[in-house]
């Protein structure tokens, strides 16, 4: 079986390669990439409050025996509806902001009461309700990575 190869003795040669390859990934906007990942983000959202856990998979402490009483049902962090469809959806108090094109991204809420929950304090339990999962994490790498190939192909 005959082979034919060519030895690179002289990385300078590859250099210019890698240099290309980063000068287009610095190059590349991120921000429709990050942009189609924010429904992903609500589904998962939307999940955690149907199964009243964080997106560190933790369960939400229970509702005070009166809380239950005064709201009239179990439901945590459920009363209006206004913070969970702000997470869940776009409203006017959603947070989706994409910067730095696609390298920085803002998903959140402005519900005002939103940071009492979500950090807990005094009587009031932590109940973690905005963030990541790790399979959305990944999700959202394998997106980045497969968009940064693309992009670096189209200009070869």
């Amino acid at each position: 079986m005959s082979v034919v190869k060519e030895q690179i003795d002289d990385i300078r040669y590859l250099g210019g390669i890698f240099v290309d390859i980063e000068e287009g990934f610095k190059n590349a906007d991120f921000t429709k990439t990050v942009e189609a990942f924010f429904p992903v983000l609500e589904q998962s959202h939307a999940k955690g409050f149907q199964e009243a856990r964080s997106s560190a998979g933790d369960n939400w402490p229970a509702l005070a025996p009166s809380t239950v009483k005064r709201k009239g049902h179990d439901t945590i962090l459920v009363d209006t509806g206004r913070l969970k469809q702000s997470l869940a959806s776009q409203t006017q108090h959603s947070v989706r902001e994409v910067s730095d094109r696609g390298r920085g991204a803002l998903f959140g809420t402005q519900v005002p009461y939103s940071i009492f929950h979500q950090q807990g304090g005094g009587r009031l339990p932590q109940r973690q309700h905005v963030g990541i999962t790790n399979a959305d994490e990944e999700i959202l790498s394998d997106r980045v990575a497969d968009f940064a190939v693309e992009s670096l192909k189209a200009k070869a």
